[in-house]
């Protein structure tokens, strides 16, 4: 495994039993991941990125032990070397390693307002993870609080605040200074700014790359809005239906996408010039459910380049490289025009 990576997540499916009557008679499969391999780089910003339904969020929670991985690997290398130079299989990591690894990868989620207890003061919320992990004594913790608020631009007077006492802006604030308490090195944003009003989301997303430098951190940044992802991210993974369809550094996905899925998504995002309105494009159809894909190729019903073998055989993503470090999980990836870059 290269020096550089912090996560390798490879072939991971994440899938639920749905449905069913008596003795689970009738009983479904979800599919919320499958077959997804990526590699995280210590250090970097890597953004995913799907339509809601693709399985985005469920990734996540499979990387924070909150969602049961089925099948595959996801193993986690840290700076230290806590675990031994093989990492940690995260499937089969203990009750203690979890509480390890939990010290060291961390979660923001897109409601902050939900995660934050309505009981509990802001300085209360933000010290409640140094007191569980007991990293710090007692007389320091007021201290390493005040610290952390700063850190994220609160003001250390108000750690005896209530939650519903701050903005939007200001609660997902709380929740980074929450998420970065105990030093972690792998920061995940799931769907972090996607609640938040425009100009906030611009503050947000600044404040976290700024931690990423300060604080040496590996973030994934989970959104389906793609201005922001091509703002804030150094390569970028799209996702359709529980797989990863596009991979490669985000210059090379916004200049010349290569898959008809990433293109739609694209073409369909609005443009402030009006020179380039007029190739705005829809949405083609709906996500398929995950329950029963289509076979083949998941996007071929959505797909203006389908053809007969689209229908019957899943394309790997390794199988079609279109450049270095770029990645394409279709049959006619070479065949098919890239993304005008002055659109994208």
């Amino acid at each position: 495994m290269p020096e550089q990576t912090v996560l390798s997540i490879h072939a991971l499916s994440v899938r639920f039993n749905v449905g069913g009557g008596f003795l689970g008679r009738g009983r479904k499969v979800l599919r919320a991941v499958e077959d997804f391999s990526l590699d995280v780089r210590r250090g970097e910003t890597i953004g995913i990125v799907g339509e809601s339904g693709c399985g985005k969020s469920t990734l996540a929670r499979a990387l924070m032990g909150l969602a049961p991985i089925r099948s595959g690997s996801v193993r986690f290398f840290p700076r230290d070397r806590h675990f031994g130079p093989a990492g940690i299989e995260l499937a089969k990591a203990t009750a203690r390693e979890w509480s390890e690894i939990r010290r060291r990868v961390q979660i923001v989620f897109q409601d902050p307002f939900s995660s934050l207890s309505p009981k509990l003061t802001v300085g209360r919320i933000i010290a409640e993870p140094l007191e569980v992990h007991g990293t710090l004594p007692r007389a320091l913790l007021r201290k390493r609080v005040e610290e952390l608020m700063e850190l994220v631009g609160l003001s250390p007077a108000d750690r005896n605040r209530y939650p519903h006492e701050f903005s939007g802006g200001q609660r997902q604030r709380i929740m980074i200074a929450r998420a970065i308490a105990l030093d972690p090195e792998v920061l995940i944003a799931d769907e972090a700014v996607s609640a938040l009003d425009v100009s906030i989301r611009l503050q947000i997303i600044r404040l976290l790359e700024e931690l990423k430098e300060r604080l040496g951190l590996t973030l994934i940044f989970i959104s389906h809005d793609l201005s922001v992802v091509r703002a804030i991210s150094d390569r970028v993974a799209i996702m359709y239906l529980g797989r990863p369809v596009e991979l490669g550094d985000a210059e090379t996905i916004f200049a010349g996408s290569a898959h008809p899925y990433t293109q739609m998504l694209i073409r369909a995002t609005p443009v402030p010039d009006p020179d380039q309105r007029m190739l705005h494009e829809e949405i083609r159809g709906e996500l398929p459910s995950p329950i029963a894909p289509p076979p083949g190729c998941s996007f071929h019903p959505r797909c203006r380049y389908a053809d007969a073998i689209c229908t019957t055989r899943m394309p790997d993503l390794s199988g079609h490289p279109v450049g270095e470090g770029h990645a394409v999980r279709c049959h006619h990836a070479e065949a098919i025009p890239a993304l005008s870059g002055e659109r994208a």
